[in-house]
């Protein structure tokens, strides 16, 4: 895609731009899914690959941009690099982001393993209900009862 002048000095007023190392936020509007975008000739594009193009190469087909600093919002072109749709996929395992992860790699966990071990020790004892149990690890009940019943964290029990 050719950009202009007067577009490439368009989009960098719509960043923060702060150290050499540090992510540049995209300030104006986003995505569903929390990526900077903006339009370019009529067409939305995502903030990060145009700054890519900007400050280093056209994108070839069947490449995708990524973030070195996993930050949606963020078009520092240091913190961009090419990869492919499978690059993509190796480097959020590789960082956690996983959403199939188990257990305490999972992004969105509140419990530790250990956690979990005490939930099930105090329920097996009978002195403390799910509900007591749910206001003492801070989780809802019905995260208790999986837990008890062993549909969620299964993998840390050998039984």
């Amino acid at each position: 895609m050719t950009i202009t002048n007067k577009q490439i000095d368009n989009f960098w007023k719509k960043v923060s731009v702060r150290g050499i190392n540090d992510c540049w936020e995209w300030l104006k509007s986003r995505s569903n899914k929390g990526y900077g975008r903006i339009f370019i000739n009529s067409q939305p594009q995502e903030a990060h690959r145009i700054s890519y193009e900007i400050s280093n190469q056209l994108i070839p087909e069947k490449m995708w941009v990524l973030h070195k600093c996993d930050n949606r919002k963020c078009v520092n072109p240091n913190h961009l690099w090419l990869g492919t749709a499978k690059d993509n996929s190796d480097d959020m395992i590789a960082k956690g982001r996983d959403i199939h992860s188990r257990g305490e790699r999972h992004p969105q966990v509140k419990l530790s393993g250990e956690d979990v071990k005490k939930i099930q020790s105090l329920y097996k004892n009978g002195n403390i209900t799910q509900m007591e149990l749910a206001k003492l690890f801070k989780v809802k009940q019905v995260q208790i009862s999986r837990i008890i019943n062993k549909k969620t964290w299964r993998h840390i029990f050998n039984d």
